[in-house]
């Protein structure tokens, strides 16, 4: 999913993988069995910042005790969702509901800005080359 936005319940079936890079979802359920890769920056859980992430390098979260995984989507959408792993307590705290088989990466990508003047950068370096 790279924009737009789902209302109401969302659920991924197991054997499913999914890539979120932009949009918004309010409210899914994840089963067992399911890869969600999360493109973006700033990752953060609990508040706290995700350290040691590699351009690119897809890095699993395990932290699933009710922990707030939040960040920013490559299409510089926010967003927050909650690691629920019990169904029951999901549906009473009305969170999000995501199996602890289930396997979550986060994926740090340039910012829209860095890309820009990297982009900038080499442009102007091409056309030097070409006086």
């Amino acid at each position: 999913m790279s924009g737009g936005a789902i209302s109401g319940f969302f659920e991924i079936f197991s054997g499913s993988e999914v890539n979120f890079s932009g949009g918004l979802i309010n409210g899914f359920g994840i089963d067992g069995g399911v890869t969600i890769n999360i493109s973006g920056t700033s990752f953060t859980l609990n508040g706290n910042p995700i350290t040691g992430l590699a351009l690119n390098t897809p890095f699993t979260v395990i932290d699933r005790n009710a922990a707030v995984l939040a960040g920013t989507l490559a299409d510089n959408t926010s967003f927050d969702m909650t690691l629920e792993q019990d169904l029951f307590d999901a549906a009473n705290n009305g969170t999000d509901w995501i199996s602890s088989a289930a396997t979550i990466n986060i994926i740090l990508v340039p910012e829209p800005a860095s890309l820009a003047l990297l982009s900038l950068a080499v442009f102007s370096l091409l056309t030097r080359r070409k006086d």
